[in-house]
């Protein structure tokens, strides 16, 4: 290995490029080396000097020590990506470095605060793919609500619902169009995570995205992962989450006693109550043959000329959810003095901009101030998220509003 930075390691380096969502050859030309100098590096072929480190580091945003922090174990989890078969190699891999370092970011806070416990039902769904049909599916979504006893009614707060009950959730912004979030079990932790994308700008379309991963979570937790690396299974899964989330926000005799009459107005109307998109309940109320065949194609024709297929109204006014337990768990060991912020970058090895989006908290978060050093070990099972002050401001709580 020619003469470069001392304990390089390759695999590090492409970490962080896939990350970012670069190639060998984007990565080069903006490091300013040779195209085959990166991929050296990668094989550990090869070690960067010190000023093209430092060119590494300040591209790929991430600290020096990120390069010479050892390897963990590879990453093997399943992930169920949100529109995963218009979804490229690049976007897939990016969304696993992300993922993985959510991960570590979870685990490093485990070391300060109890999470809450997983309470996800386990439920009698069918291992094979095939066998998970529409009736099962609306089972599933029943007995969901019933095991966490939300009623009948809109749920208020889906992600904080998610949160209260084991998910380790986070919302980033995923730069694709192809990819609306992904989940999966962390089979080290036995762990559900969620994450969401932040580039919609819609609520109700990111509700409607955590119910779905949600529905991976429960029907597709025991699949093999050749079932998932089959493109025509792919799709079937997708519409096995897209019809549990519909069945779990939307449940079918409450959604069918308010829609008496189906119209796109009627549908607005009901938008702020079900906070659901008039899109997903236009699909709903066909599935459950509310309407015709011919009044479901007049209604779409008439949906997309009114320019509803885009934005629909009240999309500028409904204000989205985010994640608030790896927030509120940063918060605690920050203002408790238990942690300074330049440790935990230091701890974590990332950069604070990675560490703020994927823990969603403001992007000065990490400025350092000054703190008492009273260490409290905050338990969120027995002070659980739903009954602090900070989720009081909204005065709901993510059960049903009936």
């Amino acid at each position: 290995m020619s003469v470069g930075t001392p304990n390089f390691v390759g695999e590090r380096l492409k970490e962080a490029r896939e990350a970012r969502g670069l190639t060998g050859v984007a990565l080069a030309d903006l490091v300013g080396v040779k195209r085959a100098s990166i991929s050296l590096y990668e094989l550990g072929k090869a070690s960067p000097q010190f000023e093209v480190m430092l060119n590494l580091a300040r591209v790929l945003n991430v600290p020096r020590a990120f390069f010479i922090r050892p390897l963990t174990q590879p990453d093997t989890d399943i992930l169920f990506y949100r529109s995963m078969s218009a979804a490229t190699k690049s976007d897939r891999i990016k969304a696993r470095r992300k993922y993985t370092w959510l991960k570590q970011m979870t685990s490093y806070l485990r070391g300060y605060v109890r999470f809450p416990q997983i309470n996800i039902p386990q439920l009698d769904v069918p291992p094979e793919i095939i066998a998970i049909d529409t009736n099962v599916i609306t089972l599933a979504a029943s007995q969901t609500r019933k095991f966490w006893g939300l009623g009948d009614g809109p749920i208020s707060d889906v992600t904080l619902l998610l949160e209260n009950n084991g998910v380790v959730a986070s919302k980033v912004t995923l730069n694709t169009m192809h990819m609306d979030g992904f989940s999966s079990w962390d089979e080290s932790s036995r762990t559900p995570y969620v994450i969401l994308g932040d580039d919609k700008g819609s609520a109700v379309r990111s509700r409607f995205d955590a119910a779905h991963e949600l529905g991976h979570l429960i029907l597709h937790r025991t699949l093999l992962p050749q079932s998932i690396s089959n493109p025509i299974n792919n799709k079937v899964i997708e519409f096995q989450a897209n019809e549990f989330a519909s069945a779990f926000l939307l449940p079918e005799e409450t959604f069918a006693e308010d829609l008496y009459f189906v119209s796109l107005d009627s549908l607005k109307a009901l938008k702020s109550k079900w906070l659901v998109s008039i899109s997903a309940m236009l699909r709903r109320a066909a599935a459950l043959d509310m309407t015709t065949e011919k009044q479901t194609k007049g209604l779409w024709v008439n949906l997309t000329r009114r320019g509803w297929k885009t934005k629909e109204p009240l999309d500028d006014q409904l204000v989205p959810e985010y994640p608030r337990l790896l927030r509120r768990a940063f918060e605690l060991i920050k203002n408790k003095g238990v942690q300074e912020p330049e440790q935990i970058i230091s701890d974590l090895c990332l950069s604070s901009s990675d560490i703020s989006e994927l823990a969603c908290v403001e992007a000065n978060f990490f400025v350092t101030r000054a703190h008492s050093r009273d260490l409290i070990l905050e338990d969120f099972n027995h002070r659980d998220l739903n009954s602090t002050e900070e989720y009081l401001i909204s005065g709901e709580v993510p059960q049903s509003l009936n």
